[in-house]
C-alpha cells in the first residue's frame, strides 16, 4: 500500500539511473584531498582564491553556473573548497558531486537566522540536531522528525572552537524549504520544541552524509532574527562586520575539516 504521502514511500536501494559518480560536467587537473569546506559567499570564495597558497584545481558546470574547485593547506594539511548553492536540493547536488570525486571529510558553514533575539549576530552555532522541513532529506533515510550530526564530528568542532577559545552554542535548527513562510506560529513551535536557528539545507546536508557514509558537520554564524516582533536582517552588522566574521570562520572550518 502507497503512504499518504510521497516523501513518505523511502526508497532504500543504492543505486539509481543517475549517478553523482559519472564524471559528466565534472572536471579535475589533479586529485581533490580528501577533506572540504563548503562556504555559501560568493565574496569570500572569490577573495580567497587569490591568495598565494590557493590553486584551482578543478570545476563542477550546470546549465547556469559553473562552481570553481580550489585547493589549500593548513597546518600543513591539504582541504579543498568550494561555494555551495543556497537551498537543500541544491546543495545536495553539489555535495554529491563532491563526495563522488573521493571527498568524505566535509565541514559546511553560513549563516543562519536565529530564533532567540537576544543571539547577537556573529554568534557560532552548532545545529547538532536539525528538524526536518524540506524535501530532499526524505530520499536518503526514512521519514522522521529530526536527523542528527554524528557525535564524533560535534566533539571536533567543539574542540577546535575551545582551543581557540571561541564561544559557541549547540542547538536544534529548523531546516525549512521555504524562507516566505517562515510564519509566527511556526516559529513559536520550533521554538518550542527546541530550536534556535531556521535555515535551509542543514538536515539535507545531515542526511546525504549518513546515507553516504562520509563525516560531515556544520558551522552556522548568527545573522537575522525572527525572535523580536518583527524581522530584523541586522543590515548593519553584516556591513560593518560580517566579512571579518566569515573569514575567520573559514579558518576554523578549515581547520575542523581536515580533523575529522
Amino acid at each position: 500500500m502507497e503512504d499518504k504521502y510521497p516523501l513518505h514511500e523511502f526508497d532504500s536501494t543504492v543505486e539509481a539511473f543517475i549517478e553523482p559518480s559519472s564524471q559528466q560536467n565534472v572536471f579535475l587537473d589533479e586529485e581533490i584531498p580528501s577533506s572540504c569546506v563548503f562556504s555559501f559567499s560568493s565574496k569570500l570564495i572569490d577573495k580567497l582564491s587569490t591568495l598565494d597558497n590557493v590553486k584551482k584545481i578543478g570545476y563542477i558546470k550546470t546549465p547556469i553556473e559553473e562552481t570553481s574547485i580550489f585547493k589549500s593547506e593548513i597546518y600543513g594539511k591539504e582541504f579543498a573548497f568550494l561555494q555551495i548553492p543556497v537551498g537543500a536540493a541544491a546543495a545536495v547536488i553539489k555535495l554529491e558531486r563532491i563526495i563522488a570525486l573521493g571527498v568524505d571529510k566535509i565541514i559546511v558553514f553560513g549563516s543562519a537566522g536565529v530564533l532567540d533575539h537576544e543571539i547577537a549576530a556573529g554568534n557560532i552555532v552548532i545545529p547538532v540536531t536539525a528538524v526536518r522541513e524540506e524535501g530532499t532529506s526524505y530520499h536518503y533515510l526514512p521519514p522522521s522528525r529530526e536527523v542528527e550530526m554524528e557525535q564524533d564530528v560535534i566533539d571536533t568542532i567543539v574542540r577546535a572552537l575551545e582551543e581557540r577559545k571561541v564561544r559557541y552554542i549547540k542547538t536544534k535548527t529548523w531546516t525549512t524549504d521555504a524562507i516566505f513562510r517562515e510564519t509566527v506560529k511556526k516559529v513559536e513551535r520550533r521554538k518550542a520544541e527546541g530550536c534556535l536557528t531556521v535555515e535551509m539545507e542543514c538536515s539535507a546536508l545531515l542526511a546525504v552524509a549518513k546515507f553516504r557514509g562520509v563525516k560531515l558537520g556544520q558551522l552556522l554564524y548568527a545573522l537575522d532574527s525572527l525572535g523580536g516582533v518583527s524581522w530584523d536582517s541586522r543590515e548593519i552588522w553584516r556591513k560593518e562586520e560580517g566579512d571579518s566574521v566569515v573569514e575567520k570562520i573559514f579558518s576554523i572550518a578549515a581547520e575542523i575539516a581536515t580533523k575529522l
